[in-house]
């Protein structure tokens, strides 16, 4: 309890600089006299391994790039790790644990920090935390440690009334009461991410500053016999957290990074590190010397490239975009480049963000020209390149790389120079990995319409007789289809397949199906994740002589699975089950099925009346699941959307795929189908939806995105047909 009792002490001050006003104005940057510093290279390497504490860096406590980033967790791992890490909690005096509990969103209007939220009833702590990252552009991760090293909510044995009500120990104070009007624990993750932004975008109303060295206390209340030392802050994020809790940690509490240190140590800003790289990955930037303080250490030069420190003459400003130095280089041979490699195994699917900012040299009468490249190094090499044109004015260029081959031993961010005779100028490099991604499109599955015959398909709950028929007539897909009947009710046939789910991801299995008699067959389709804890969605069906697609889809929830099962369950005995044309899909959206209610999906382009429908007579086989969405518009062109947060890789294809049918058979449906990409330059596609009556019908569109800068996706639903209900099934954004 002593790190708790020790956060909670820092609440006065941070009160008094959440509340002042901007009293430190700015100063004006003048024109510097730049002094030539000569420079030496030193080779050398460094990898930031989670919760090591030899890359603990007072100066850069996370990245601006991972700290705000509102998509850069997704509910499912949240719920995931609240899960695992609440394990032995128990819940008391009638409150549930975080893992359990459920809360009320209340609605709030969009302002400068965040954008609007709307009211929910019932949502599951998971929820909040993806709910406000995203309006504030708050990776969600960073609040689940905020609650966790303020109150121990993750981890507490027992929930208390008052840990809920100071969830993030925002307004109050040790020596008065908390404030009314922010208790609560959506209110607390509300305003605590809220205030994180107003750090953000007020620095000169706060105490520290990022560029800039700030005196920073070890202990709350500055004890003198305890000291301060200066910080090199790096970046807003860090900044903020100090802002937010003003104490650094000393050599004893780093000395123990899960225990107590000394009588001068404070753990609050240590804790949020160490939770961070334990629970989320690695919070730091790669590089050394990212901003040229007075070393190039890390930094390689090719054999063209003339380099030297620059920073501030006597009693001047720094012009470095942060900090005091900054590097110019230049060259007499276009392409030369400057590059820094780092030691590291990459794994697939992880994205590494390389950035630094550039700008020509002051008096520049043309833009400098290059390009910043992000490569994996070591086996199949595999790089990202991005384009620069930059004038006078800093200018931050990025490039992010999603690594997609494995054998990586490891990372460059290189840049290479176009422009010659002319100086470039550089400072705050930054390399550093982002949240895994959702696994997302089309997984390899053995012989999948049975034109390789059984391949890999099994029995799994006892022996059925089966066939292979070549009858291309008879075939939904191809001129193979299997065959397969028992005598008793509940045995299975399989197919095991080699993907690693992991927390957080989602997949929808397709399997067409008919009935080899006029009688409907029934049973269920099960989509399992094996290995660990098991976890398993099940769509029950009947299905006539015609071809119906039967669809399930499971949201990963806990890691430590290594495979996954797809199965289908028979339940009529006597006669044949077709299958064919089998299909699994990593699919983005977390509730394309809508088994957990119609939680996703809203009005997008003026109003629309959505509602939940489960499977009944009037509705017969439901594409995926037991529920559907049923929605109809007031105004021809309105629509209903659902949106997803992800970062794009430019060239990456998406592609949305949506089952509709009308409500009553005897009405018709109308409209289009979009899918956009948003956040940077917007990009949409969509495809002209006609006929769709009383039957199923499957809709798609596809998106190439260009622009890597673009954070979400949307797929839309525009209706054209007014008061007419439409039901939806089956959702698919890969």
């Amino acid at each position: 309890m002593r790190n708790l009792v020790i956060d909670l002490s820092t609440r006065m001050s941070r009160l008094r600089r959440v509340a002042r006003s901007a009293a430190v104005g700015r100063v004006v940057a003048g024109i510097a006299a730049l002094a030539l510093v000569v420079v030496t290279f030193v080779a050398g390497a460094q990898a930031a391994d989670a919760a090591d504490v030899s890359s603990f860096n007072a100066g850069n406590l996370i990245t601006d790039t991972v700290f705000y980033d509102g998509g850069g967790t997704q509910e499912q791992t949240i719920a995931a790790l609240l899960n695992s890490k609440g394990a032995g909690c128990h819940a008391a005096g009638g409150l549930p644990c975080l893992k359990d509990a459920t809360f009320a969103i209340t609605a709030s209007a969009a302002d400068q920090y965040c954008a609007a939220i709307g009211k929910l009833a019932g949502a599951t702590a998971a929820r909040i935390f993806v709910a406000v990252g995203s309006a504030c552009n708050i990776n969600p991760a960073v609040l689940v440690v905020l609650v966790q090293k303020e109150q121990s909510l993750v981890t507490r044995s027992s929930p208390t009334a008052s840990a809920y009500d100071h969830a993030t120990g925002y307004n109050c104070p040790d020596t008065a009461k908390c404030a009314a009007g922010t208790a609560g624990f959506y209110t607390q993750v509300f305003h605590a991410a809220k205030q994180f932004q107003r750090y953000r975008q007020n620095p000169g109303s706060y105490s520290f500053r990022a560029g800039a060295y700030n005196s920073i206390t070890y202990h709350p209340g500055g004890t003198p016999s305890c000291g301060s030392s200066k910080v090199y802050i790096e970046n807003a994020a860090t900044a903020g957290l100090y802002d937010y809790t003003p104490y650094q940690p000393d050599k004893a509490a780093l000395a123990n990074l899960s225990g107590s240190g000394d009588s001068c140590s404070s753990y609050g800003n240590r804790n949020f590190w160490r939770y961070f790289n334990d629970w989320f990955g690695n919070t730091g930037n790669l590089l050394r010397a990212s901003s040229f303080e007075g070393s190039v250490t890390g930094w390689a030069f090719g054999s063209g490239v003339a380099r030297a420190l620059r920073g501030p003459a006597a009693n001047t400003v720094s012009t470095a975009q942060a900090g005091q130095d900054y590097l110019a280089a230049n060259t007499q041979v276009a392409g030369q480049s400057i590059y820094q490699s780092v030691a590291k195994k990459l794994a697939v699917g992880t994205t590494y963000s390389g950035s630094i900012w550039l700008r020509a040299a002051p008096g520049a009468t043309a833009p400098y020209t290059g390009k910043l490249v992000v490569w994996g190094l070591g086996g199949h090499a595999e790089n990202v390149a991005v384009p620069f044109s930059v004038g006078t004015d800093w200018t931050r260029v990025s490039a992010d790389l999603l690594v997609a081959y494995a054998g990586h031993t490891s990372i460059r961010l290189q840049l290479y120079l176009g422009t010659t005779g002319h100086d470039l100028q550089l400072d705050s490099a930054s390399l550093s990995p982002l949240p895994p991604r959702a696994q997302a499109g089309p997984v390899t599955i053995s012989s999948p319409s049975f034109e390789q015959g059984l391949g890999a398909w099994t029995f799994k709950n006892g022996f059925m007789n089966r066939v292979v028929y070549t009858l291309p007539a008879l075939a939904e897909n191809g001129t193979r289809f299997l065959a397969s009947n028992t005598q008793v009710a509940g045995r299975s046939i399989g197919l095991d397949v080699s993907r690693v789910p992991r927390s957080g991801d989602d997949y929808t299995a397709t399997v067409w199906m008919s009935s080899g008699s006029a009688q409907p067959f029934s049973g269920k389709l099960v989509l399992w994740a094996l290995g660990g804890t098991s976890e398993q969605a099940a769509t029950p069906f009947s299905v006539g002589p015609t071809w119906t697609p039967v669809t399930v889809n499971l949201p990963i929830a806990r890691s430590g699975h290594t495979r996954l099962r797809l199965e289908t369950y028979l339940g009529s005995t006597g006669y044949d089950l077709r299958l064919d044309n089998a299909s699994l899909t990593g699919n983005l959206l977390s509730n394309g099925s809508f088994e957990t209610g119609t939680s996703g999906l809203a009005a997008s382009n003026g109003t629309s009346t959505i509602s939940s429908v489960a499977s009944d007579p009037t509705i017969p086989g439901l594409i995926a699941g037991a529920k559907a969405a049923e929605f109809s518009v007031p105004t021809a062109g309105n629509s209903v959307a659902v949106s997803v947060n992800r970062r794009i890789v430019a060239g990456e294809t998406y592609t949305g795929t949506v089952w509709l049918r009308t409500a009553d058979p005897t009405q018709t449906f109308s409209g289009k189908l979009a899918i956009w990409a948003t956040g940077g330059s917007s990009q949409v596609a969509t495809t002209v939806i006609t006929g769709v009556s009383g039957t199923w019908t499957q809709v798609s569109v596809s998106l190439t995105v260009a622009d890597p800068t673009n954070t979400h996706l949307k797929l839309e639903v525009y209706d054209s047909a007014v008061s007419v209900p439409v039901i939806m099934d089956g959702i698919v954004l890969q």
